[in-house]
């Protein structure tokens, strides 16, 4: 709740301040007082619950394992964070600009898919301290992070153009490939958060889980090379698309290796198969509408609508039913 409201605040400060190319102090000054103000609120919600203790304290047990979190966010920085200083090395400025918006865009939506995981990391680190072999938060972690980001990625891919349109201008629009492959990273980001970090990491594998990043760090660094002076940043784009497809993949046969867990992967081809209804909603919109807004805005509603209706009606969806329960409580009270 915290992290929304300062999310909240934070859209609400750039749309205020930020109208112009100039304004960069407005838009640098928003963008660190947002994290700062996130953390400095943490720290007194946290004084207020927890007595912290400094005498006797044994840090070096804990060099180790922080060493191994540093060397992870070292090689996932690679590919998430110097994603676009690779095309800058390797191909032009106008490509950083495609390229950038295209992942920004592509990314919007992963904080919404990603919120349960960060919420569930120490119920699993319990669970797996108390040899809980299978924890059932892990499978409605999985059906959440499905549920969420399918319909999110079909959503993305279809209204790419517009999206494009509206937020970078019609000059962005050779972007419109790459944001296109981009659009499946939230399930693929929303996947290996679950698989690396509330699996591997929550249960002490963190070894195991630096070994996939790496993997996802090597590829994407000797794709870019091979294929951003090649084709820019469709080349930038395939690369980060491959790190990501690798590293889910290989944090899923880490677990898969050390632990007996099961999951409903039929339920991704029933959310894929419902956002295919997508398709004609957005073509009709297309028809109807010719400004960008009005067909993104009406497309979100519609298209909503349309899953959590027909996610409902024929699969009972769990989610959808507690949160009617929940709306039915409201009514009653």
């Amino acid at each position: 709740l915290r992290s929304l409201a300062i999310r909240l605040l934070t859209i609400i400060f750039l749309l205020l301040f930020v109208k112009q190319p100039g304004d960069v102090l407005p838009y640098l000054l928003i963008s660190v007082l947002s994290i700062v103000s996130g953390h400095i609120w943490n720290l007194f919600y946290a004084l207020g619950k927890i007595r912290f203790i400094f005498k006797a304290l044994a840090f070096t047990k804990h060099l180790t394992p922080i060493f191994l979190i540093f060397l992870m966010n070292v090689c996932i920085s690679m590919y998430t964070v110097f994603d676009t200083s690779w095309v800058g090395f390797l191909s032009t400025s106008s490509a950083v600009g495609m390229y950038t918006s295209a992942i920004k865009l592509a990314k919007i939506a992963i904080p919404l898919v990603t919120t349960l995981g960060l919420v569930l990391i120490p119920r699993s680190a319990r669970a797996f301290a108390a040899n809980i072999s299978n924890p059932q938060h892990l499978n409605t972690s999985f059906n959440f992070i499905v549920d969420t980001s399918v319909p999110i990625c079909v959503g993305l891919f279809l209204l790419s153009p517009e999206l494009l349109r509206l937020f970078s201008g019609d000059a962005f629009m050779d972007a419109l490939w790459a944001m296109r492959l981009l659009s499946f990273l939230p399930l693929l980001i929303g996947l290996s958060n679950l698989f690396g970090m509330q699996i591997l990491s929550a249960s002490g594998h963190d070894k195991a889980l630096l070994f996939c990043v790496f993997i996802g760090m090597v590829l994407n660094i000797a794709i870019n090379i091979w294929l951003v002076p090649l084709y820019a940043h469709n080349g930038a784009a395939i690369a980060m698309f491959v790190a990501e497809v690798s590293v889910t993949l290989a944090t899923f046969i880490a677990v898969q290796a050390k632990f007996n867990l099961k999951f409903q992967f039929m339920r991704l081809l029933k959310s894929f198969g419902i956002s295919l209804l997508f398709i004609p909603c957005i073509m009709f919109l297309h028809y109807m509408f010719a400004n960008n807004s009005a067909i993104i805005l009406s497309g979100i509603l519609i298209c909503g609508l349309i899953y959590i209706a027909m996610q409902h009606l024929l699969f009972r969806n769990e989610f959808i039913l507690l949160g009617l329960n929940l709306f039915r409580q409201k009514l009653n009270k």
